[in-house]
């Protein structure tokens, strides 16, 4: 979702809270900063978000690489994936996750399922109009070791 600043005041609280503190960069920079990375990010191609199959796998194999080689030895990484529904099938990007950990050298340690409080809303709507189509009822956060 694009984030929208009506006024060089919003922005300047957005980047005060957000970034300069936990950065370390200077305001102005901080603001040059977030309107240059937000500049259309959600329609762009290099939003990861916006591939599908094996070259979102692919590029989210290269993420956990580098997350694996910033990270010490022994040090956490924890991540929250739902699956999703494409093509009326579920689509296991729990599975796919852990297993794309562990090829970048992560061990899952962890794993904690919890129940979505209820559907959304576009959710609600796709059930209805396939009712035989399997239900997306959870998430899960999956706790990684760096090995």
């Amino acid at each position: 979702m694009k984030k929208e600043f009506k006024t060089d005041e919003d922005l300047e609280k957005f980047a005060k809270e957000q970034y300069v503190f936990k950065h370390g960069r200077s305001l102005e920079a901080t603001k040059r900063f977030i309107r240059k990375s937000w500049q259309g990010y959600p329609e762009s191609v290099d939003n990861i978000g916006n591939l599908k199959g094996a070259t979102y796998l692919s590029e989210m194999l290269k993420v956990y690489r580098e997350c694996h080689a910033v990270l010490r030895p022994s040090g956490r990484m924890i991540l929250v994936t739902k699956n999703f529904i494409r093509d009326k099938a579920v689509v296991r990007l729990d599975s796919d996750t852990i297993k794309l950990c562990e090829a970048a050298g992560f061990r899952l340690l962890e794993r904690h399922r919890f129940k979505l409080p209820q559907e959304s809303f576009w959710r609600i709507l796709y059930s209805r109009k396939h009712p035989d189509v399997e239900k997306v009822t959870h998430e899960d956060v999956l706790v990684f070791e760096r090995g």
